[in-house]
């Protein structure tokens, strides 16, 4: 994706944040653990360090009394030497950087499934993408504004941030007169912030003939040519021919990883935590929220499909940064999405969002690939080893040389022609936005075939950047969780218009090539690569051909769209209707028509208290299983009848079995004084004294056993929904226990977990069972950590909770100071 929109929109962060509670922070850190993290609770967590995700999480840090947590599933791209030499940008797709996605069977492609490179590590697909660096078109925004009913978004509304981006550097091998920006225009329209951009680092055979092709084609069809020059794309008039800005300023890749996240955590700023190579999986709602609007302030995630699930809570906000695939994929999961598809996959809906996964749209690309005579295009730099070694030497030593530059330099955006509008609805966002996009490599690109052992090649990447095929984003199944990769189907050539426009784009590099710049030295040889043959000279051929070559350009947008209208996914603020504590920002928010580039933004925050209620969940099902062990029930109904809690213990010594964390502490405490006591603070474990109830032989069966999950945050309309998961555990069906709610048994086993993961905060040596966990202490830590950090010990609401049940809550803080 064009980085330099993108990136634009993340750093126009309003300063008028405001907060509610300040946050104790540790040294900024990146992190392979959860279980390392100094805290579980942040101000802001942001899912997705990847173009958008890692310039909010830099600017939201600038302010030292805001804690910032950044969740990314891929790895660290230090030490990835394919991200960092420009030249090798292709290398990163369907490596260990990349989400490897493809998509479903493209109908209009044959049923070809298509790849979907998107980055799998700090920097997103800023750190894979081919660098490119374009604002688009004054349309482009002004559209975004009228979409939006904001006219922040406008181009004149936004121009004056774009100098807070990047910085314009001379290319570090090119002595081209033509990389020189003209004297009117000597930074090209950027201004003095992190990222730093260039023209062609290095010159390639093809820059000068795209350029002269470009002026010749313009002096014989005036001013208003398809094909004019142009200097500087970044002025608001994209259309024309020019050599495109990279973010390869001083000859490396500048992503929104080098360029902000990185700096930002060698700044050691205290409030900025980074965890990689961890899964967020869903979110979970805030229960304390009385409103009728549902309020997430949880993420969980993962690290493998089969991993124990962590929860992080944001005081404000969680922004949502994982793209156009992660971020639908993500809602979906959570509960917001068409109730339709979440009901028929047994997901409980949380909010009915019919447009969270649709309006997925993306830019076709075809590869035509020339022979040609020639000896100066980049073919043995891709084949011969020994001559990969040494230009890589040279990249190190002063990043100079070929592989300081990406590996396309120059392109050019058009207009399809007038008559050919005649009668349909415009696709591009206004008359000076183009429709289609023609890129040049000077080499062999092997996208769809392999690189002949030999000859010389150029490459054309035709691209239709205004599309009307429409597409969707729908789960596969809830198994895996963001582990198993969500149905893709960009429906390419779904609209005949676009088989049209690609047609039309291909028609436009034969007229280009049929100039003088290329004919006069008998350049092109033939057409080579896959199937080219094919291509034949009449339509029908043409369209053949297309169809079973096109692939994208990996631009994909649309599945959260944004506007001023109830149905779409976010407002212009990027907050997601119907839902509160979420943002969205990332390209899902794109509302086509859209252009080749991606986006800029005004982004603002803002925090409501979140109030937080507890509710004890009863399992009234093992009251045979306590009775048959000896377990007393804690305490009696109003009815009389008994009343049995969990945790549960039974101590051989004694002979006594009893129930609930905070009697099980006081008994431990009279019984063993000799021992640390659980109230006040102990230091040491207890001794091997007693045993779980839950694999003593008195159980009759562990099967029957409910494993618990010992404290569940609810609202009261969804007690008893849980209340009925309990028989999930007696091997009954999903169907059988819950009719109405389609959830599959692996769902609810996942609770199962929970109580492993309670157990990774004890430190070693303080288990109430010596050096086995018990669920006592599986209570009681699980307490502290769920409130505490949820309120914090000095807050208002927390010193309302622990005068609950008679002051239990408040002893029970006092029980709990040994696990901190």
């Amino acid at each position: 994706m064009k980085f330099s929109s993108l990136l634009t929109t993340f750093v126009l962060l309003v300063p008028s944040v405001t907060f509610c509670i300040g946050s104790g922070v540790a040294a900024t850190s990146l992190y392979t653990d959860p279980n390392d993290l100094p805290t579980k609770e942040y101000d802001f967590i942001v899912v997705g360090a990847g173009t958008a995700g890692n310039v909010i999480a830099a600017r939201l840090s600038e302010d030292p009394t805001k804690s910032v947590l950044v969740i990314e599933a891929g790895v660290d791209d230090t030490n990835v030497l394919p991200i960092h030499v420009p030249f090798l940008a292709f290398n990163n797709y369907g490596s260990g950087v990349d989400w490897n996605y493809t998509t479903v069977p493209q109908k209009e492609l044959n049923n070809r499934t298509v790849f979907v490179p998107r980055g799998f590590t700090l920097g997103g697909s800023s750190s894979i993408n081919v660098m490119i660096w374009t604002r688009g078109s004054r349309d482009l925004w002004d559209h975004y504004s009228k979409v939006t009913g904001d006219s922040g978004w406008g181009w004149d509304a936004l121009e004056k941030y774009w100098n807070r981006i990047s910085t314009y550097v001379p290319p570090t091998s090119n002595p081209s007169p033509l990389a020189i920006p003209p004297p009117n225009d000597p930074t090209l329209s950027n201004g003095n912030g992190p990222v730093l951009v260039t023209l062609s680092n290095f010159p390639g055979e093809l820059d000068g003939k795209v350029i002269n092709a470009s002026k010749l084609l313009q002096q014989e069809n005036g001013a208003d040519s398809r094909f004019k020059y142009t200097a500087d794309m970044n002025t608001g008039d994209s259309l024309g021919f020019g050599y495109n800005q990279q973010i390869t300023g001083h000859g490396e890749r500048y992503s929104s990883a080098t360029a902000y996240l990185h700096p930002a955590l060698n700044s050691h700023r205290p409030n900025l935590d980074v965890l990689i190579q961890t899964r967020a999986t869903r979110l979970l709602q805030s229960w304390n929220d009385t409103s009728d609007i549902p309020h997430f302030n949880q993420v969980e995630v993962a690290q493998s499909v089969d991993g124990p699930r962590f929860k992080f809570s944001a005081r404000n906000e969680i922004i949502l940064s994982s793209g156009a695939i992660g971020t639908p994929q993500l809602l979906l999961l959570s509960g917001v999405g068409p109730k339709e598809e979440l009901e028929g996959l047994g997901i409980d809906v949380v909010a009915d969002r019919p447009a969270v996964g649709k309006n997925l749209r993306e830019h076709p690309l075809l590869l035509t690939i020339y022979e040609v005579n020639s000896t100066k295009t980049f073919d043995d730099a891709i084949r011969i080893p020994a001559l990969q070694q040494q230009l890589l030497e040279q990249w190190e030593n002063n990043r100079t040389g070929l592989f300081a530059n990406s590996v396309n330099s120059v392109l050019g955006f058009l207009r399809l022609p007038d008559d050919q509008l005649e009668g349909t609805q415009d696709s591009a966002s206004g008359p000076n936005a183009p429709h289609l996009e023609l890129l040049y490599a000077d080499g062999f690109l092997p996208v769809l075939g392999t690189q002949p052992a030999t000859g010389n090649y150029i490459t054309v990447a035709n691209v239709v950047v205004a599309p009307k095929s429409v597409g969707s984003l729908t789960l596969k199944s809830t198994d895996g969780d963001t582990f198993t990769q969500p149905l893709i189907d960009y429906n390419i050539y779904g609209d005949s218009f676009d088989v049209q426009a690609m047609l039309q784009a291909v028609n436009d590099s034969e007229t280009f090539f049929s100039t003088a710049p290329w004919t006069e030295d008998n350049l092109i040889i033939s057409l080579a690569g896959r199937n080219s043959t094919s291509i034949g000279a009449t339509e029908e051929e043409k369209i053949a051909f297309l169809k079973d070559n096109t692939v994208t350009i990996f631009h994909p947008v649309g599945t959260a769209s944004m506007g001023s209208k109830d149905e779409d996914v976010t407002d212009a603020r990027l907050r997601v209707r119907g839902l509160k504590g979420v943002r969205i920002v990332d390209a899902s928010v794109f509302v086509g028509p859209w252009s080749p580039n991606t986006w800029k933004t005004r982004y603002s925050l803002n925090f409501k208290g979140l109030p937080f209620k507890v509710i004890w969940v009863e399992y009234p099902d093992i009251e045979p299983t306590l009775k048959a062990a000896g377990i007393a029930p804690f305490t009696t109904r109003k009815d009389g009848s008994p009343y049995y809690s969990l945790p549960a213990i039974y101590d051989p010594k004694t002979g006594t079995g009893l129930t609930e964390s905070f009697a099980i502490a006081e008994y431990l405490d009279k019984t063993y004084p000799d021992t640390p006591q659980l109230i006040p603070p102990g230091t040491r474990a207890l001794q091997k004294a007693f045993v779980a109830t839950f694999w003593d032989s008195k159980v009759p069966s562990e099967d029957q056993f409910v494993i618990p999950k010992t404290t569940w945050i609810l609202n009261p309309s969804s007690e008893e929904y849980f209340r009925r998961t309990r028989l999930v555990w007696y091997k009954m069906t999903m169907e059988e226990m819950y009719p109405e709610g389609a959830k599959k048994e692996s769902e609810w086993r996942k609770l199962e977990t929970e109580l492993g993961q309670m157990a990774k905060v004890l430190k070693d040596g303080i288990f109430v069972m010596g050096d086995q966990i018990s669920f006592a202490d599986l209570a009681l830590a699980g307490n502290v950590n769920w409130f505490r950090i949820l309120y914090g010990k000095d807050s208002t609401e927390w010193q309302d909770m622990a005068s609950w049940h008679d002051g239990r809550w408040g002893k029970l803080v006092t029980a709990l100071e040994r696990y901190e």
